[in-house]
């Protein structure tokens, strides 16, 4: 193959990968945060009762800065910490950000390397969040 040849095909090479580079992935932002029509007290409780349920120790639940904090829970070979932030967006709306730390068990046990967690790790816990805002909503007007 002549030197021409092959400068040609390494620049097709180069323009098809740099096609495939333009396409972006989801945001860590998008994917780690959602709204919920809901006031802040109500959505704050029921993050913690999600956390709570999901065997999650609580270490931090500061509600005046909306800070939730849990510790590692080993779950299936793998070690996974939550964390979330919880702050009002207007009067009825509430937005949590969610942050999933996940590491997997080395093949001697004693080592954890982590890894990115999964887009539906994100998604179930969001809509766990989102079943107990309105199981704690509809214990409110019970009360009431």
């Amino acid at each position: 193959m002549g030197k021409s040849k092959a400068v040609g095909w390494a620049a097709l090479l180069l323009m098809l990968a740099g096609g495939c580079a333009g396409l972006e992935p989801v945001s860590q932002k998008d994917m780690e945060s959602r709204i919920y029509d809901a006031p802040y007290e109500l959505v704050f409780k029921a993050v913690v009762s999600v956390l709570e349920q999901k065997g999650h120790r609580i270490t931090k639940a500061e509600r005046e800065q909306g800070l939730i904090d849990t510790e590692p829970v080993e779950v299936k070979y793998r070690r996974v910490r939550i964390s979330a932030e919880v702050r009002p967006v207007g009067k009825q709306r509430t937005e949590v950000r969610a942050r999933i730390e996940l590491a997997e068990r080395g093949l001697m046990g004693s080592t954890y390397k982590p890894e990115p967690p999964k887009m539906t790790m994100y998604d179930d816990l969001f809509t766990e969040i989102e079943l107990q805002v309105y199981r704690e909503h509809f214990l409110k007007i019970e009360r009431k």
